[in-house]
């Protein structure tokens, strides 16, 4: 009994010991208090330093000495800070400092920055416009301020808008209706093949390559000059068959005249008459174009002296005309 005694001292001087040291990191703590903020008033004027912690069996402190003073609570909610002897069950949230200093909380708030508004439909398509009239400078934006649109300009934006909407529906109704009837209408009994060509040759008449009416003849061309030698030969030979054709039937109508035969002929050919006349002034021989100076045989020829009539006649005593020299009619 007696070795059971002194380990229950000693297990008790350790816990007195262990609590001791515990308390000493907080400094001066009260007992038995709640959690609500309340305020002690020491009515004696000993030091508070003498208080010391004797364990959980005893009370260092009384309800005479220590008189608490509840804010917004009725005195009958106070309560003593005693604790019933022999009771294992503590809580450490009940001991409290007397001097107690709340943290200082910081709380950082930045001011942060207003973006900028989206900008507008019509403020995009501005931009991406290729009018330069268009493009307007936001200063507002840029200052992260709304920009006052006018009225006014916002109505004109969305009829022109709405105008280039109907354009766009008109030029779509034409192309399916009267620009390409006569190539795409199923009405047509016309080959796959012919179908194509000729839808073809009408989008070229609308490019500006071809002129109207010269398309599926600009796209047979170009399928021609793929085909074979003979083919192309027998293609020509068709040409010049119904070239003839043409001429003797305008000549049985009496819708012929010699002043209008090449007239005939350029339908039948397919070929402008018309010489291209070369803009500028002719101050020598040869074309530039491209950067250079482009000779043509003849003019080479002509240069050198030997293609050219110069030099050439009759001589003397020569009966025919031959290579002999003699006075020569640029000499």
């Amino acid at each position: 009994m007696d070795s059971d005694e002194e380990h229950r001292q000693e297990l008790l001087s350790t816990l007195q010991a262990h609590g001791e040291s515990f308390l000493s990191m907080f400094g001066e703590h009260g007992t038995g208090q709640k959690k609500k903020k309340r305020k002690l008033v020491h009515k004696s004027g000993e030091d508070t330093s003498s208080d010391e912690w004797h364990g959980f069996g005893g009370d260092t402190t009384s309800a005479a000495d220590i008189t608490i003073i509840d804010e917004g609570v009725s005195e009958g909610d106070t309560e003593s800070g005693h604790e019933s002897e022999g009771s294992d069950e503590h809580n450490d949230d009940e001991f409290s400092s007397e001097h107690h200093q709340s943290a200082n909380v910081v709380v950082f708030s930045g001011a942060i920055p207003e973006r900028p508004p989206p900008p507008a439909k019509a403020q995009t398509r501005a931009f991406m416009s290729s009018k330069v009239a268009k493009i307007r400078q936001d200063d507002g934006l840029q200052n992260g301020m709304k920009r006052k649109t006018d009225p006014e300009i916002e109505e004109s934006q969305i009829a022109e808008e709405r105008s280039n909407s109907q354009n766009d529906a008109l030029l779509h109704k034409l192309v399916h209706t009267r620009l390409l009837s006569g190539s795409v209408n199923p009405e047509l009994s016309l080959s796959p093949a012919q179908r194509k060509k000729a839808l073809a040759g009408r989008v070229a008449e609308l490019a500006g390559a071809a002129k109207l009416g010269k398309g599926e003849k600009l796209v047979r061309d170009d399928e021609h000059k793929h085909a074979a030698k003979k083919v192309r030969m027998g293609i020509e030979r068709k040409k010049e068959d119904r070239m003839a054709k043409e001429l003797e039937e305008a000549k049985n109508l009496g819708n012929y005249h010699h002043s209008i035969k090449g007239l005939f002929e350029a339908s039948s050919s397919g070929k402008d008459n018309k010489t291209k006349r070369e803009k500028g002034l002719k101050m020598g021989v040869g074309k530039f174009s491209g950067g250079m100076l482009k000779l043509s045989r003849d003019e080479i020829a002509a240069a050198q002296g030997s293609g050219s009539s110069r030099g050439r006649g009759r001589g003397r005593g020569s009966s025919r005309g031959g290579r002999s020299r003699g006075r020569g009619r640029g000499r």
